[in-house]
């Protein structure tokens, strides 16, 4: 469990190195690209986040149907938008390293987790349903609540992290243009 946190550490500093990179990084510009990952990603974890139930039921509808991670599909999403904002080759390599080694033992871990609360289900679950990349087709509808997403999920520390540094950008673009 303890490497687990550490994992979490690790990640939120790196996310942290992001932000401060878009802070001060002089040739950081809005690149429609990138800014359409950012909103996907963003997107993605919001409906993921209003879609689940934690720690009560075994997500499978909704983007669950799709993926079995929508919420860190969402987050490489927003990270590699952003990383790409801010120098978009290296970015974009850095995201697609930098990522898996962080979040691939938590996502296999979480499997472990998922099996061992929902023996009967988890299996079929898995054998149906892609860890990571989203599949195309197998949609099954499911509940949304933008409630539950943003409050009892906490969903909008991403919303407003994006935004603000969304902002600082716009800011930044102004200031140099003048």
């Amino acid at each position: 469990m303890q490497e687990f946190q550490k994992l979490n550490w690790i990640r939120k500093f790196l996310g942290l190195l992001l932000a401060l990179a878009i802070v001060f990084e002089k040739r950081c510009r809005f690149r429609p690209a990138f800014l359409g990952l950012i909103v996907s990603g963003l997107g993605i974890r919001i409906w993921a986040a209003g879609s689940i139930n934690k720690n009560a039921d075994l997500a499978v509808k909704g983007p669950y149907s799709l993926t079995r991670n929508p919420l860190y599909f969402g987050s490489f999403l927003l990270g590699t938008g952003f990383a790409g904002l801010v120098l978009p080759l290296p970015g974009l390599i850095a995201s697609s390293i930098v990522f898996p080694l962080i979040y691939w033992p938590k996502m296999l871990q979480e499997e472990r987790d998922l099996e061992r609360f929902f023996p009967d289900s988890f299996e079929e679950y898995r054998q149906r349903v892609p860890l990571f990349f989203p599949r195309i087709c197998g949609y099954i509808r499911g509940e949304f609540s933008l409630k539950k997403a943003l409050c009892s999920n906490r969903e909008y520390n991403s919303a407003l992290a994006a935004l603000l540094l969304l902002l600082i950008i716009r800011w930044k673009r102004r200031d140099q243009s003048a």
